[in-house]
Formats: structure tokens, C-alpha cells, sequence
């Protein structure tokens, strides 16, 4: 992956199709993600969920409020919005989420993916580059959306 944008939009799909192979390409091998129960998964632990069937995805979709890359590190928080069950019980809701990046060899890799429910309405995130167009609080891109076919 060549920007973090289109690391982003292959998670995003990997994410939501339950792609293990993908996803051991795009996550570093020093990864770290927020897992229900509070749990904290590696690379290992995460490919797991979605390869022995304990994270099924029927829909995820994925709204980024914000971007920032910083030399080799970049940022996305966003809302991840998703039809799911984990371990037979209903896992589904919109999360803040937090992906960090970095950027090692003109190549992208998520190092970490933080989640946190939010309730029915998400505010706009403050923006420290308040005039950006494209940062602006409450400035949304479009809505990735994938989902998995049954």
C-alpha cells in the first residue's frame, strides 16, 4: 500500500469479508487491537476471531472523521458501524475507532486499531487544522460499506 488512505479502504474490506490472508499483509507483526470484553489481541489473536468463526461480520462499514499522517506514522479515527456476533452473542453497534499506522519502506501496516462503543449519536470530532476543508469538525468523507454475503 502505497498511502493510508487505500490501507484504510483494503482493511475496511478485509475486515468485513473475514479475509485472514489480506489481513496478515496489511497488520504489522507488532499489531495490537482492542477486542470485546476489553481484551487486547496481537496479529495472531486478531486473524483468530475471523478464522475459527468466533467473529462473524454481516455488515461493516467504516466512516473516517479524520486523517493525519506525520512522517512515518499516520492516523485514522473514524466510525466503525457493524452487524456482527462474537462468540454467538451480539456484537453489533457503532465503535469510535482509532487506526494507527506506519510507514516503513514505502509500506503501510496497521500497528494498532483502538474501539470503543459509542452511543446512538457520535459528536464531530475538534480538529486541530480547523481550516483544512477536508478537517474541519464534523466534516465526514463517504461511508466505505462492504458487506458479506451470506
Amino acid at each position: 500500500m502505497e498511502t493510508f488512505d487505500e490501507l484504510l479502504s483494503l482493511w475496511c474490506t478485509a475486515e468485513a469479508r473475514g479475509a485472514t490472508d489480506v489481513l496478515d499483509r496489511l497488520l504489522d507483526e507488532d499489531f495490537l487491537g482492542d477486542g470485546p470484553g476489553c481484551s487486547l489481541l496481537d496479529k495472531r489473536s486478531w486473524l483468530a476471531r475471523h478464522s475459527d468463526g468466533v467473529y462473524v461480520v454481516e455488515r461493516f462499514d467504516w466512516q473516517i472523521l479524520e486523517a493525519r499522517e506525520h512522517q512515518h506514522t499516520a492516523i485514522g479515527i473514524g466510525v466503525q458501524s457493524q452487524v456482527a456476533r462474537y462468540r454467538g452473542m451480539d456484537w453489533s453497534g457503532d465503535f469510535l475507532c482509532t487506526v494507527v499506522a506506519i510507514s516503513r519502506q514505502d509500506r503501510w501496516t496497521i500497528v494498532n486499531v483502538q474501539l470503543h462503543r459509542q452511543p446512538e449519536t457520535v459528536p464531530a470530532i475538534p480538529s486541530a487544522r480547523a481550516g483544512s476543508p477536508a478537517h474541519r469538525p464534523g466534516t465526514r468523507q463517504p461511508a466505505r460499506s462492504v458487506h458479506r454475503a451470506r
